[in-house]
């Protein structure tokens, strides 16, 4: 069989134009022989984290979250996004997160979700709006307090409309959340403006 340079050209020209200078020269044609050839040196160094993609799992398969998105847990009066289900959304499969409800959540560093919800079920008169919700979920969250209403969830289940933070909510996507609402047949509960705010500086 060819060497697996040979079989590349494109790779060889990229490597003497000094293009790819990341890596030693023969670090590609190694890469390839092992692939094609079963070749692997005794002492080969860890590659996992390559450039190189394992044939099992291909760039579309990888779902993460929007770059407005704030990763991690957020402190007290920290920010984190505000989200709506999106198309892909099953609600059967996430029977726990109700039409209506407010969530609020952070980005985790594989990719997914981490979001709190409330949705009302106990019909609280001080949780009819879906601002108040979308409050209460995120006063659990950065208390980090324990509730049922949480879940880690694949980030292409929920759309991000918003920030909240300890100060209010600001909505980037208010008509989203406005279909959404009258969807889960709940308009009545949508907040007057794209800024909510109940605390000033």
């Amino acid at each position: 069989m060819a060497p697996a340079g040979a079989l590349f050209p494109a790779v060889d020209a990229l490597i003497n134009a000094h293009v790819i200078t990341t890596f030693p020269a023969d670090y590609f044609h190694r890469e390839l022989d092992k692939r094609y050839n079963g070749a692997v040196s005794p002492n080969e160094r860890d590659v996992t984290h390559s450039p190189i993609m394992s044939e099992e799992k291909s760039i579309t398969e990888v779902s993460t979250y929007s770059k407005d998105t704030p990763v991690g847990r957020p402190d007290t009066d920290g920010r984190a996004g505000v989200f709506v289900p999106s198309a892909l959304f099953d609600p059967a499969a996430n029977a726990a997160i109700r039409s209506g409800s407010g969530i609020v959540g952070f980005g985790n560093p594989d990719g997914s979700l981490t979001v709190y919800f409330e949705a009302n079920r106990f019909d609280e008169t001080g949780l009819h709006k879906w601002e108040h919700k979308a409050r209460k979920a995120y006063d659990r969250m950065v208390m980090a307090a324990p509730t049922v209403s949480k879940a880690k969830i694949d980030a292409r289940y929920l759309d991000q409309v918003g920030i909240i933070d300890g100060m209010g909510i600001h909505l980037k996507q208010p008509d989203r959340l406005s279909q959404w609402l009258e969807l889960c047949n709940k308009l009545d509960t949508a907040p007057a403006a794209p800024i909510t705010l109940w605390k000033t500086r």
